[in-house]
């Protein structure tokens, strides 16, 4: 991550993020608009890695279930697996991203 902020920085306003040691080439005035680019191009950057990192895989889809108000587990359904997660990661990403519901893989 360090290289691509690096390369950003040293793209739009020709500065190493790199310390150097002395006041001048430490602190850098830089307008807004510049400073809105540049995170908008680390974004991209990470949004567009993250979606090559978490693309789905080719293997097995899990098949999970919720549990239902009532206490009992619902229908199971397809999930989606990413990269090389367990059956036990999926359950767990579900899991955290909806806190208030609780996954299983399928019995």
């Amino acid at each position: 991550m360090d290289n691509i902020l690096e390369k950003i920085a040293q793209d739009r306003l020709g500065i190493t993020l790199e310390r150097q040691g002395n006041d001048s080439d430490d602190f850098h005035d830089i307008s807004v608009w510049a400073l809105k680019e540049m995170l908008q191009k680390a974004y991209e950057v990470g949004k567009n890695n993250g979606k090559q990192a978490q693309s789905p895989s080719q293997t097995k889809v899990p098949m999970v279930q919720r549990l239902k108000k009532n206490g009992e587990w619902g229908v199971p359904r397809d999930t989606v697996r990413y990269g090389n997660e367990t059956d036990e990661q999926v359950v767990e990403r579900l899991n955290s991203l909806n806190p208030n519901e609780k996954f299983r893989i399928a019995q």
